[in-house]
């Protein structure tokens, strides 16, 4: 187990998270309550993510949901 934190939660961090820690995208799961910065990039990545709303989540993370290309699962 392993805890990241990086400048830029976008699609090609999440690559890099994957690549560096050999994960198999098929069970690699974003957790988050940002569509904008944990969830859409998550699945841009070809994650499985899981969007907890929050209702003081800061405006300007707020997004549309992106639904998940199968076999994703959101």
């Amino acid at each position: 187990m392993a805890t990241e934190i990086v400048a830029e939660k976008d699609a090609a961090a999440y690559h890099r998270i994957v690549e560096k820690y050999e994960l198999d995208a098929d069970s690699t799961w974003m957790i988050g309550n940002s569509p904008k910065s944990d969830i859409n990039p998550a699945l841009a990545a070809g994650l499985h993510a899981v969007f907890v709303p929050h209702g003081n989540t800061w405006v300007l993370e707020h997004d549309e949901l992106q639904g998940a290309m199968p076999p994703q699962r959101c």
